[in-house]
């Protein structure tokens, strides 16, 4: 059985994100986007107050289309991460988060991310 190494039959250079095939287009559908959270180092006893319209405003996003997934990381419960489908999409969320407003959250960012296998993804 011959082995392929998966850099070399993707359509795109994953270390300078350029299409390999001047597919550009294609390059877009392989995004994601990833929105971090930094919380507090009290964030799980501080959260109480806040998560029901936090989770509100997950469930609304995600009714619509813009939220994939997301939840807090764990030992340590340190930062959340919630999968979206667009980098607005994420900052819209982040900007009204009253987790943001209230500042459970230290400082939040959005990073796109390149997905090639699983649900949503676009395999090359």
């Amino acid at each position: 059985m011959r082995s392929t190494s998966l850099l070399t039959t993707l359509p795109f250079d994953l270390y300078t994100s350029k299409s390999r095939n001047n597919n550009n287009h294609r390059m877009k559908n392989l995004m994601h986007h990833i929105l971090f959270y930094k919380v507090v180092d009290d964030y799980l006893n501080r959260r109480a107050e806040y998560r029901t319209k936090h989770l509100e405003l997950a469930r609304n996003a995600f009714e619509r289309g813009d939220l994939i997934l997301g939840g807090a990381l764990a030992d340590p419960v340190d930062s959340v991460v919630i999968v979206f489908k667009s980098a607005e999409a994420a900052e819209a969320f982040a900007k009204q988060d009253p987790y943001v407003e209230n500042g459970l959250v230290t400082s939040w960012r959005v990073r796109k991310w390149v997905t090639v296998v699983g649900e949503g993804s676009s395999p090359p």
